[in-house]
């Protein structure tokens, strides 16, 4: 960023030194930013400038950064180990080569939540803009909507802090109707319903499906469920790819039987890989239309060039004038970068 000034009345010796300075120090800068437009750049930001300048971007696209970064990463490690599990089938190698594979397959998805931030979900799909979700159903929450008897039920999750909640339906109620109070009772445990295609799938944060597992219970009044004592709601987990690669990798026996199997989820991931360089490009893009400074201090540097040529501005108040007007031609981005040095 460079501002240019043009006055008469400044004209000690002092001044042209000053002057001499600043102009070394434009030209310096300017050579910095030549040479670094002549390098090759690479096309998304690395790990290690974010986490070593995190004030370079703001908060949000910081964020989105570290989340594609990291479901990229995962995706492309599960993708590489499965691949070569594949092949080892495939070509029918050794069984300590095929076992070898298989154990670090199965690590890398024992340990998804961790590796990927909470980006990728159960069906190794990416979630960058919500936490993962886990889809159920249960036919003993399905036989309640489909009452139409008035009762009220307490349920019950433990171990969490909001470990009940009181749901009312009302008699001769709806479907959607009891659907609605339902999801007013089990938002408080983060669960939602909704019906798809005539059937009603819940959803629920992934780090609650643990509680839900076994300590999902509920007590009614002698209608849907008995008043005597709580009873616990049997749910259904969907079918996850996870859990399909590691059942097929637990039972070597049968797992060269699963290859068109294993196939389809490698060009899954490929899919959703694919989708993730689109979003690479589009923050590349909007990385590219922030103006930045080339090396550290030289924002510093811009900063004292324009202080001291305000200061022996004298109350010029053209030079003042030029100063304020250049303003309104730096991009808003080049300041808020600025600033951030």
């Amino acid at each position: 960023m460079s501002v240019k000034f043009h006055t008469n009345k400044i004209s000690t010796s002092k001044t042209d030194t000053v002057t001499l300075t600043q102009q070394s120090g434009i030209e310096t800068l300017r050579r910095t930013q030549t040479q670094k437009s002549n390098r090759s750049t690479a096309t998304f930001p690395d790990q290690p400038l974010i986490s070593s300048c995190p004030l370079r971007y703001n908060v949000q696209l910081n964020q989105q950064l570290t989340s594609v970064q990291q479901a990229y990463r995962y995706l492309m490690n599960v993708e590489r180990q499965l691949s070569h599990y594949y092949h080892a089938q495939e070509q029918e190698k050794s069984s300590p080569l095929i076992q070898q594979q298989a154990n670090k397959l199965l690590s890398l998805l024992h340990q998804r939540s961790e590796l990927s931030g909470g980006t990728v979900d159960r069906q190794l799909q990416v979630e960058l803009t919500r936490r993962p979700k886990v889809d159920f159903t249960s036919n003993d929450l399905d036989n309640l909507l489909q009452q139409s008897t008035g009762e009220t039920l307490l349920f019950s999750v433990s171990g969490t802090k909001n470990k009940m909640t009181a749901v009312k339906f009302a008699e001769q109620s709806t479907l959607k109707q009891r659907l609605l109070q339902l999801n007013k009772g089990l938002g408080r445990f983060g669960i939602h319903g909704q019906l798809r295609h005539d059937q009603t799938v819940f959803s629920v944060d992934e780090s609650q499906r643990s509680l839900l597992n076994n300590h999902f219970s509920a007590r009614g009044e002698g209608h849907g469920y008995p008043k005597e004592q709580f009873t616990q709601i049997k749910l259904q987990l969907e079918s996850a790819a996870e859990q399909h690669i590691q059942q097929i990798v637990a039972n070597p026996a049968t797992a060269k039987n699963h290859l068109d199997e294993i196939q389809n989820l490698l060009d899954k991931i490929t899919q959703q890989l694919r989708q993730l360089s689109t979003n690479k490009e589009k923050v590349h893009s909007r990385i590219s239309g922030m103006s930045t400074f080339s090396q550290p201090g030289s924002a510093l540097l811009a900063a004292q060039i324009l202080t001291e040529k305000l200061s022996h501005a004298d109350n010029n108040y053209s030079t003042l004038s030029q100063a304020i007007s250049g303003q309104d031609n730096v991009h808003s981005a080049t300041v808020k970068n600025l600033l951030c040095y």
